[in-house]
C-alpha cells in the first residue's frame, strides 16, 4: 500500500507542477486542474485501501473538476469494476476512450468488463484494439485467451493465455500469472502449461531435479 501511495504522490506533484508551470493557462484553469489532481490522489488512497465508495466519490470529483482528465474516468471505471458495477465501469471506460482513443490499457479494461458481462464479441473487439496499440498488454491477451477458451478454440486460447502469463510474470504480477496458468490448464496444452509452470515455480523445478540422498 505504501508503494502505491508513494507512486500516487509522485503523480500528484508532477501534475500540479506541470499545471502551474504551463504558460498561457489562466489561473482559474490551473486551479481547476490542480484541484482535480488532489481529488485523484485521494481516490488512489481510497482505492488502495479497498474503500471503493470513497474512491468513486473522489474520482468523480476529479473528473468534474477537470472534464479532460482521462485517468480520472479510467480509475473511476476501475473502482466501479471492483465494486461489481460493471455497466458503470463500461460507461466510464468509454468516456476515457473518447478523450484518448489510443489508450491501450483502457481498451483492455473495457474488454475485461465486457467479458464479465458475457459479451464475448465486444470483449474480443476491445481486446484486439488494445493489442493493436500495445502487443504486450497482458490483460488483453488474458481476455482473448478466455474468450477463445469459452468458444472451444483451445489452439488459439493457449497461446494468448501463455503470453499473458509471461507478461504478468515480467512485471512481477504473480497473482496474474497464476490466474493465467490456471486458465491455461483448461486448454489441455501440456507443452505451454509446463513451460509457464517452470517459469512461475523455478524453485520447485530446481528441487525436483536435485538427486535425492
Amino acid at each position: 500500500m505504501g508503494k502505491v501511495l508513494s507512486i500516487s504522490a509522485v503523480i500528484l506533484f508532477c501534475m500540479v507542477g506541470i499545471v502551474y508551470g504551463e504558460a498561457g493557462k489562466d489561473k482559474e484553469t490551473k486551479d481547476r486542474v490542480a484541484e482535480a489532481a488532489v481529488w485523484f490522489f485521494k481516490g488512489h488512497e481510497a482505492l488502495s485501501s479497498g474503500n471503493y465508495d470513497e474512491a468513486i466519490t473522489c474520482y468523480t470529483q476529479a473528473k468534474d473538476s477537470d472534464p479532460s482528465f482521462t485517468n480520472a474516468y479510467f480509475f473511476l471505471g476501475n473502482a466501479y469494476l471492483k465494486k461489481g458495477m460493471t455497466d458503470s465501469a463500461i460507461y466510464e471506460y468509454k468516456k476515457a476512450l473518447a478523450l484518448r482513443p489510443q489508450a491501450a490499457a483502457v481498451h483492455a479494461k473495457l474488454g475485461s468488463a465486457y467479458l464479465q458481462k458475457g459479451m464475448l464479441a465486444e470483449a474480443g473487439y476491445s481486446s484486439k484494439k488494445a493489442l493493436a496499440i500495445d502487443p504486450n498488454d497482458a490483460l488483453a491477451h488474458f481476455t482473448l485467451g478466455s474468450i477463445y477458451s469459452k468458444k472451444g478454440n483451445d489452439a488459439v486460447a493457449d497461446d494468448h493465455l501463455y503470453r499473458a502469463g509471461i507478461l504478468y510474470l515480467k512485471r512481477g504480477d504473480v497473482e496474474g500469472t497464476v490466474k493465467a496458468y490456471e486458465c491455461l490448464k483448461k486448454t489441455h496444452s501440456k507443452e505451454l502449461e509446463n513451460k509457464l509452470y517452470e517459469k512461475l515455480y523455478p524453485e520447485l523445478r530446481e528441487k525436483s531435479t536435485k538427486p535425492t540422498e
